[in-house]
């Protein structure tokens, strides 16, 4: 996350949550301490949560996510979450390759001119981002197929997961 005093007052908003739990407390006195810097969300050393299991999660056995060129940007983040899963087999075509920046923060551009806003990322893909991003590459799924070939694409995914 960039830190800047609008990216402060976005987190004391609520924006993340309490701001009396650990994580935003940190996460607030990091972007304090490192003005005009990206600051990772995760603290520097803190010990990763350990992954959960798809057997310990109570739902449907086999789960089928159906992804297309409309697929874009946080639905990427459930379809790399899906790609991960031992449940979950993604299907159709790749997305469309928007996975860069998870936030946006709205301001106003000018005091004295409230019709025009700025929209700005606060959460980021990774600290190179323009650059090597993955515009237009998209995301493959674990199953191709072209849903236009089926006169209903969920009924044909159903059937396969049987």
């Amino acid at each position: 996350m960039l830190s800047s005093p609008d990216q402060i007052a976005y987190l004391e908003r609520g924006s993340f949550g309490d701001t009396t739990t650990p994580f935003v407390r940190d996460l607030l006195a990091r972007l304090a301490q490192s003005p005009d810097a990206l600051v990772p969300l995760e603290s520097p050393g803190a010990p990763k949560a350990p992954a959960a299991r798809d057997s310990v999660i109570a739902g449907p056995r086999r789960v089928g996510v159906l992804v297309d060129r409309g697929t874009v940007s946080a639905a990427e983040v459930l379809v790399l979450d899906a790609l991960r899963s031992e449940r979950a087999t993604v299907y159709g075509e790749p997305t469309a390759g928007a996975l860069d920046y998870q936030s946006v923060q709205v301001v106003p551009f000018h005091s004295r001119e409230p019709r025009w806003r700025l929209g700005y990322p606060v959460i980021a893909r990774n600290a190179a981002l323009p650059r090597d991003g993955m515009r237009g590459k998209g995301i493959a799924p674990s199953v191709r197929l072209d849903f236009g070939g089926f006169a209903d694409p969920i009924a044909e995914v159903e059937r396969r997961l049987k």
